[in-house]
């Protein structure tokens, strides 16, 4: 269903716009410092896959552990009972067996070992997606699905039950975000994992009518668009 090559591809550009997205990041990491603060760890080893801001503040912390720090897209990592901490951020979103993924890193994990992850995911962009519903309907008299579903936090949790992990928690950190047009907007939520990535795509170019009336429905009376990310975070055990 999806193709692969295109969410490699849409990583690739995205991995080029990281400065424009660093606060989404920062507050993910923010996010992960915290929640393993409630946890009382003295982990010999941590790996992070994914772009971490907060990389000191998580060496101070644990200034005994060994991290290991693979910045890029690397679902194919393969290390047994490795890791006493795994982090996991801005991820799940380009996986396209995300239970196979969870699966391979709770393998990583030594005994009572870590699993953190948090990514775009729930109802992320869902002001843009009922936009384009509404210029759909208008211009069409139906809706195509322009914005593939994410992750959910219900989901998250089936899947990492599935991969059997241990005490997993799920939660959403809901942000707000401003573009001043709707391409811009476009253009990012391609680049966080939900821009379309289908193999039997059509190959019709998005009519301009059909940005103008999605535009016009999000700005209102407002000069910018107003979107919503959701972050979805899990946290578990192997």
């Amino acid at each position: 269903m999806f193709s692969y090559e295109t969410i490699q591809k849409n990583h690739a550009r995205f991995a080029n716009r990281l400065p424009d997205h660093e606060f989404i990041y920062q507050v993910a990491a923010e996010e992960c410092i915290a929640s393993l603060s409630e946890l009382s760890l003295t982990p010999a080893s941590i790996l992070i896959l994914g772009h971490f801001p907060s990389l000191e503040t998580l060496k101070t912390n644990y200034p005994s552990a060994s991290i290991e720090y693979r910045e890029g897209f690397t679902p194919d990592i393969n290390a047994a009972n490795s890791y006493d901490i795994i982090i996991s951020i801005g991820q799940m979103q380009w996986i396209n067996d995300p239970l196979s993924y969870l699966t391979t890193l709770k393998s990583m994990l030594t005994l009572d070992g870590v699993l953190y992850g948090i990514f775009p995911g729930e109802d992320s962009f869902k002001e843009v997606h009922k936009a384009l519903i509404k210029a759909d309907m208008v211009l069409s008299k139906g809706a195509p699905q322009r914005i593939i579903p994410m992750i959910s936090a219900s989901d998250t949790l089936n899947l990492m039950q599935a991969a059997n992990i241990g005490n997993p928690l799920v939660h959403v950190v809901s942000l707000e975000l401003q573009h001043n047009t709707l391409i811009e907007l476009l253009n990012d939520i391609r680049y966080m994992g939900a821009g379309n990535p289908f193999s039997d795509r059509s190959g019709h170019r998005t009519p301009k009518k059909l940005f103008a009336l999605a535009d016009f429905h999000l700005k209102g009376r407002h000069p910018y668009i107003e979107s919503t990310v959701d972050l979805v975070v899990m946290i578990g055990r192997s």
